[in-house]
């Protein structure tokens, strides 16, 4: 009787003493992993203090309650994120691996998506760095009136007449888009933005192996999110074509596109209506919450989506493409709208570019880190991170 007890013990222990070691390195490969994300940190600490330190002495009733922004944040986030992760996972089990079983395995991906193949260690520093990034941005947009009057509209409406033959975008366009199921898928288009993001993040963040191109794509991310998003939009603060004569301005060379979207929205569901005046809302204080901060120039939507084709270049033919009809539509939609001039996102992308082929050397560099480098070698040799 005691010697079967004294083989279960022995085995408990041989046990633990296996598990240790392995434990022991995810913790290490966890420490090694926040070393090796150390440039984001850098960038969001500066990020923060830059907003802490002009936005010092502003009335707090200008702000949005940090207990508002994270619970709209989390509440918003962890469902597109498992829907991402979701997509992830289908595209990897039906269009790449073409399993015979695809039900089964997308499940079991999505069960271990976010920590098989040392995954957790990767992407935990930068979902912990995501919040107060974010908190920061929404706070700054909810506060360029304040830094910096609405005064720009009226240079980029007449900006897009000069570079447009002398007619505004929206009008050239009209004759094409301005049927209500065209502006419908438009509009899924531009909302599917949001979830094209957390694509964009959960395979950047997760899934793709580390090195000069996952890093030279995150930190141009957040870099184009804090410089376009957040320092360009305070210095050219715009409302956007949807709140032209909203602000007072005479005569509203809008006044017919937006008479044509809202009769479009008492047809079909054409999101952009409602938010535009939820927007409006929480700028004239009528209402609180999350959804507050109005700017147009330049257009994060239209320099993130061009990362997207950027960052996706290296995927498949089928990636690319999906990218690139997304960041097209994307524009279009901007302008069709109502959302942005289009010279938003001229600018938009002129800046991002920047970013990008600015930070390529920074990636270089750092990737060639002894912090950087150490991480890399605790990665699995056989990692998928092709799309």
């Amino acid at each position: 009787m005691g010697e079967p007890v004294v083989e279960m013990t022995q085995a408990i222990a041989g046990a633990d003493r296996a598990a240790f070691p392995t434990m022991r390195a995810s913790f290490q490969r966890l420490l090694a992993s926040f070393g090796a994300h150390l440039p984001y940190f850098i960038l969001c600490a500066a990020y923060i203090g830059a907003y802490l330190f002009f936005a010092a002495g502003i009335r707090q009733g200008n702000m949005i309650p940090i207990v508002s922004m994270f619970a709209t944040f989390m509440a918003l986030s962890g469902p597109i994120l498992l829907a991402a992760a979701l997509i992830i996972e289908l595209d990897r089990v039906v269009r790449r691996e073409r399993s015979l079983h695809p039900l089964g395995d997308v499940a079991k991906g999505l069960m271990t998506f976010f920590t098989r193949d040392g995954r957790f260690a990767k992407g935990l520093p930068l979902f912990l760095m995501l919040p107060p990034f974010m908190f920061v941005f929404a706070q700054v947009k909810a506060l360029i009136p304040v830094f910096q009057p609405f005064a720009w509209d009226q240079t980029f409406d007449h900006l897009d007449r000069v570079l447009h033959f002398g007619r505004l975008p929206w009008e050239w366009l009209q004759p094409m888009l301005g049927f209500a199921p065209i502006t419908l898928v438009l509009n899924l288009n531009y909302n599917f933005w949001f979830l094209a993001m957390w694509l964009f993040l959960a395979h950047f963040m997760w899934v793709e192996r580390t090195g000069i191109h996952r890093t030279r794509t995150l930190i141009t991310f957040f870099l184009t999110w804090a410089i376009c998003g957040s320092l360009f939009a305070v210095l050219l603060s715009s409302v956007g074509p949807a709140f032209y004569g909203r602000l007072g301005l005479s005569p509203d060379p809008y006044a017919e596109l937006m008479a044509y979207l809202r009769a479009t929205n008492d047809v079909l569901p054409i999101w952009a209506v409602p938010a535009q005046d939820m927007l409006w809302a929480g700028y004239t204080g009528e209402e609180g919450g999350f959804l507050r901060g109005i700017s147009a120039m330049p257009s994060v939507h239209n320099a993130s989506a061009l990362l997207l084709v950027l960052a996706t270049w290296n995927k498949s033919l089928f990636v690319r493409i999906v990218a690139i009809t997304h960041a097209v539509l994307i524009f279009i939609g901007s302008v069709h709208l109502a959302w942005h001039y289009a010279v938003d996102s001229y600018l938009a992308w002129a800046m991002m570019l920047l970013i990008w082929w600015t930070v390529g050397p920074l990636a270089r560099w750092w990737e060639g880190t002894s912090l950087a480098r150490n991480f890399t070698a605790t990665e699995p040799a056989e990692l998928d991170s092709a799309a």
